[in-house]
């Protein structure tokens, strides 16, 4: 039963274009004959048949990158009606929408330590691309001035460093090796796009230019 189940719920998943990379909250209800649950061992406790479902819901095709993601789990069972010739499994996941990404363009990025940052990248995109290493930018900063606060002896780790969309490299084991990128290996291949630190820098400056500019024009016509 345990086999057949986790294969359905692997094929089912197939259909999904799209992986959560938030926490998840997950809920599993089992109907199961209760008198075999009671009199053989052909049924396990639930902590044994739970665990080869969220296996099943990791991974490459599942829906979660890594069972690190789950926030609270609830699995519990009832004795289901004898009339029903196979046991049930309801389950309900519960997950933002605004932490999930597309699975087609899945990327990795190790770009401090061992710690990766997961993005959609498309390589014919130049705006996925800077506006990615911009992020890289950004977040390596936030991780410095991290450091530097904890070297004067405060912690805004949680502000600065905490973040749902990255994992560290040993939670990556269940995705393909192809989608890890260690950053001087996403700096070639953006090289190779055409993109480089200096291309970002200069568009970085000509944002500032523009916010600035149009802070400008605001005050001017506050002030008229």
């Amino acid at each position: 039963m345990r086999d057949e189940l986790c294969a359905k719920i692997r094929e089912a998943l197939q259909e999904f274009n799209w992986i959560c990379v938030g926490q998840v909250n997950l809920e599993l209800l089992w109907y199961l004959h209760a008198t075999q649950r009671q009199e053989t061992d052909k049924i396990g406790d639930i902590d044994n048949i739970t665990k080869p479902i969220i296996d099943a819901l990791t991974g490459e095709t599942g829906l979660l990158i890594d069972d690190s993601q789950i926030g609270s789990m609830h699995s519990f069972w009832n004795s289901r009606n004898h009339q029903t010739e196979k046991d049930v499994l309801i389950l309900r996941i519960e997950f933002s929408n605004d932490e999930c990404l597309r699975k087609e363009d899945l990327i990795f990025i190790q770009y401090a330590s061992a710690v990766c940052i997961t993005m959609n990248v498309d390589f014919r995109s130049m705006r996925d691309i800077i506006g990615t290493l911009a992020l890289m930018m950004a977040r390596r900063g936030q991780r410095r001035m991290a450091r530097e606060i904890r070297r004067r002896g405060g912690d805004f780790d949680r502000a600065l460093v905490n973040s749902t969309w990255e994992f560290h490299r040993t939670r990556l084991g269940g995705m393909n090796p192809a989608r890890i990128y260690r950053m001087r290996d996403f700096l070639v291949k953006c090289y190779e796009h055409g993109v480089t630190w200096r291309l970002v820098l200069n568009e970085s400056r000509s944002l500032k230019r523009a916010i600035s500019a149009a802070r400008r024009a605001d005050r001017s016509a506050t002030s008229s």
